[in-house]
């Protein structure tokens, strides 16, 4: 772990009535994992004994993480050759965010503590994608005086696991041929219900809201709905939810999996965003002000909506997914299961082009960016809406609607649609934008060096 140091007092005050208070709670505690997400996604974690956090606590220190790990680390420990080894930022604990991870059939009982990240100056670092999400979470909600809730939906395709069974992860029998939507069967009873129940209790358990869960259209696929959250809320319990689903499914002889096309030729999975514009009462109906910002917000998403594809899909397999949706242009529709943007109420939008391989902040942020800038600029919405799928579209139809711009292709296109929106780069700041294009080009690089068969297993075990 890093110095537990803190060069520069900070504003916040770390609460100690509050761990106090969450001792008093779970007693058995014995350890802390202090997670944090670099640029590319996942969670990392400082693991430190109960009595040592207790101690940072009573003092105030935080833990120092090099610049560099947080900006340019990817998945397979590489970073590029040019990355400056040098730099500290500062991960103070969000007591906040908390989640109790008991009753495993591995580990001592354990909190883990989400945290926001500073740098030498005690100020929010920009290059820390929660920390991002979070600023503009705030700023959103002291400008309009209305709040954000967002929803998730989590694909996952559960595989044998070959290091259990010996098994090949890629074959395409995969669990069992009887798996059919929103089914039940006997053979899934036998297979995949007890564990997706067990997968349900321990998430319930650990604090983590969930609405509901189904089969889906893929044989071993599976949706999970969270309910909604505030931005930062909504994340940090979908990444926990991920390594729950990850956790329990290697009990029983599996791997789950977000990848986003692992067997050719069938629906692969994705991560589908419910976002939803409130006015402060938190009324029913929303009215006219509200569906007017509502509008404005959801407009800045359809302008800067190629950028945002530049961090939703961030891989070359992310774009097969999208192909196979048919997705070509940016447009929204009522209900419109062909469009990036499906409108579902007045207030509220989902996005559906967000791959499992992307990191949730980093997309989040860039939505809230991206809404920031419309809301300013008080943009009217177009793009739609549209019913169909838009390749149906005559060029009138498309002039009348305002459908323009196109979805990028490939992660080139993506990266530099990202690139050149300098106004989406300025809310969420340049740092962590580079950071980002310069750790992606090279992680994609990196994977292309793979032939195809080693590339699918090893996005399978990391997503």
């Amino acid at each position: 772990m890093g110095d537990a140091t803190d060069p520069q007092p900070s504003e916040t005050v770390l609460p100690k009535q509050t761990w106090a208070s969450l001792l008093g709670k779970y007693p058995e505690v014995k350890f802390v994992w202090i997670r944090f997400s670099p640029v590319l996604g996942g969670l990392l974690a400082y693991m430190v004994p109960v009595q040592r956090f207790s101690r940072m606590i009573e003092d105030g220190q935080k833990c120092s993480v090099g610049t560099f790990n947080l900006t340019h680390s990817g998945h397979d420990n590489s970073m590029a050759s040019d990355v400056p080894f040098c730099g500290s930022l500062y991960l103070e604990p969000d007591l906040q965010a908390v989640f109790p991870w008991f009753h495993m059939t591995s580990g001592a009982p354990r909190l883990e503590v989400f945290t926001r990240t500073l740098n030498e100056h005690g100020d929010p670092a920009v290059e820390c994608p929660r920390t991002n999400l979070k600023g503009l979470e705030q700023k959103l909600a002291q400008q309009y005086q209305s709040n954000i809730l967002v929803g998730v939906e989590v694909e996952v395709i559960f595989i044998r696991n070959s290091d259990r069974d010996g098994l090949d992860p890629l074959d395409q029998s995969i669990v069992h041929r009887s798996h059919v939507f929103a089914g039940a069967t006997a053979a899934m009873k036998r297979t995949t219900v007890a564990m997706v129940e067990e997968i349900v209790t321990k998430a319930l358990d650990m604090g983590i809201e969930i609405d509901r869960y189904h089969a889906e259209m893929t044989p071993g696929q599976w949706e999970f709905s969270l309910l909604p959250q505030t931005p930062v809320q909504a994340i940090d319990m979908l990444l926990q939810f991920r390594e729950v689903l990850e956790i329990i499914a290697r009990e029983h002889g599996f791997m789950a999996t977000m990848h986003p096309e692992p067997f050719s030729g069938r629906l692969g999975s994705g991560v589908h965003m419910h976002i939803s514009w409130n006015s402060p009462v938190g009324a029913e109906q929303a009215d006219d002000r509200e569906t007017a910002q509502a509008e404005s917000f959801f407009a800045g998403m359809i302008e800067h909506l190629p950028a945002i594809v530049g961090v939703a899909a961030p891989l070359d397999v992310s774009f097969q997914r999208l192909k196979r949706l048919c997705v070509d242009d940016v447009f929204w529709g009522w209900n419109n299961r062909y469009a990036p943007l499906r409108r579902i109420t007045s207030n509220r939008f989902e996005f559906r082009l967000m791959c499992g391989t992307a990191n949730p902040y980093l997309v989040l942020a860039s939505i809230l960016a991206a809404g920031s800038d419309g809301l300013h600029r008080g943009v009217n919405l177009r793009a739609g809406p549209c019913q169909f799928p838009s390749v149906d579209l005559s060029e009138d139809d498309r002039s009348d609607l305002g459908i323009v711009a196109k979805i990028p292709r490939d992660i080139e296109e993506a990266t530099e649609s990202l690139r050149r929106d300098v106004v989406l780069a300025t809310y969420l700041g340049q740092p962590l934008v580079q950071a980002y294009l310069h750790s992606i080009v090279s992680y994609n690089q990196r994977l292309r060096q793979m032939n195809p068969a080693e590339q699918s297993r090893f996005l399978i075990e990391i997503y």
